[in-house]
């Protein structure tokens, strides 16, 4: 559940599929690893490019719990608000996974209601939960980074 939009299951070629004009992948390589230890990307909003949305953080599972996620949003947050100028950044998220909304709520983000979501492969309506991060709130919550 992922990628709700990609039928499972998820492969390499089908996350580079997923770039396109409007999104900005980003992966993050740890000192001497020969394969990428976190995936991640930054997408324009189609109606405003001074919003933007991060989508798809992918830490594999032997990977998690190291803090890579973490590091791999605020870098996305980072690169948001400095180079494309956002003016406010969004995710949605299971609300049920907790490590991920935890990560999320750590890097400053706020809780901005739920949405129902329908996906093409699967069955059913699905609650998502919004976060977003303000640029206000960025220049606020950046000092406290460990980065």
């Amino acid at each position: 559940m992922l990628a709700p939009g990609t039928p499972p299951p998820l492969t390499p070629d089908k996350v580079i599929g997923w770039s396109g004009a409007t999104e900005h992948p980003l992966l993050l390589w740890e000192r001497g690893a020969d394969q990428p230890s976190a995936y991640g990307e930054l997408n324009f909003m189609p109606h405003n490019r001074q919003e933007l949305w991060i989508g798809h953080i992918i830490v594999p599972l032997a990977q998690r719990g190291r803090g890579l996620g973490f590091a791999m949003v605020t870098r996305l947050l980072q690169m948001g608000f400095s180079v494309y100028d956002a003016r406010q950044i969004s995710l949605v998220v299971f609300p049920e996974n907790e490590p991920a909304v935890n990560c999320y709520l750590k890097a400053g983000m706020v809780e901005d209601g739920l949405q129902l979501r329908n996906f093409d492969h699967c069955h059913g309506d699905f609650h998502m939960l919004r976060m977003v991060m303000s640029r206000r709130r960025y220049h606020r919550q950046v000092k406290h980074w460990s980065l």
